[in-house]
């Protein structure tokens, strides 16, 4: 379906954008959560839970939670996992620093520490529809030291920096199911170099394949248990 015509989707997405006080990033963020989501219907066939790193104000996790709920009328955010420091960026590292003079910011990160700072009691009430969701508060990758171990399905990794999308990436990767999805809003966008580097560092040495999407995002799909 054209995602201008899909009724569903832009209905979802207003209620949302009230809900969670979220800003409209208008065509591009319609775009890039529109594909996002159509990587999550793939694996809804698949067992495993869903993680999003990094929330901000909730809108993709209020937005992923009602597609599974389209998929399971009794969906209750069970096996839902969001991570985030509710503090905004950490503080950026070198390898976050923009050199490409497309930018217009170069030698200098795009947001400081602090940036996209969404409460938790703010996230956790535009998300009440789903009261099973798993909220863990805290830095990457410090919340995964005490985590059960479990297989995943679907991840959202929109940390934007490097450090936290490499060790995102590296946490969720080994744990992701055959045929599981990896998200990374951030791939592809000028503005963010380290996330970049860090999926490129990470997969390029084991054959990973890495979609480039032209709304910025890269995308893994993994197709061997043992890679």
């Amino acid at each position: 379906m054209l995602y201008e015509a899909d009724a569903l989707y832009h209905a979802l997405r207003a209620k949302g954008l009230a809900e969670t006080g979220s800003p409209d990033g208008k065509t591009k963020s319609i775009e890039k959560q529109y594909n996002t989501i159509q990587f999550l219907r793939l694996v809804l066939p698949l067992q495993g839970g869903i993680a999003e790193c990094g929330t901000f104000k909730g809108l993709g996790s209020f937005m992923f939670c009602h597609y599974l709920r389209g998929h399971d009328p009794g969906y209750d955010g069970k096996d839902f996992y969001i991570f985030d420091s509710f503090e905004g960026l950490s503080e950026p590292e070198a390898k976050d620093v923009i050199d490409d003079t497309r930018v217009g910011t170069t030698g200098q990160a795009y947001m400081g520490a602090g940036a996209f700072h969404g409460g938790l009691d703010q996230v956790r009430h535009a998300l009440r529809e789903f009261p099973a969701i798993e909220f863990h508060q805290g830095w990457i990758p410090d919340r995964f030291k005490d985590l059960p171990e479990r297989q995943y399905r679907f991840v959202h990794i929109d940390v934007d920096l490097y450090q936290p999308t490499r060790d995102s990436l590296e946490y969720f990767y080994p744990r992701l199911c055959e045929g599981g999805v990896i998200v990374c809003d951030d791939y592809a966008h000028l503005q963010w170099p380290g996330a970049r580097k860090a999926l490129d560092e990470y997969c390029d040495p084991k054959g990973i394949t890495v979609l480039s999407l032209t709304t910025g995002q890269g995308v893994i799909i993994k197709r061997d248990r043992t890679s």
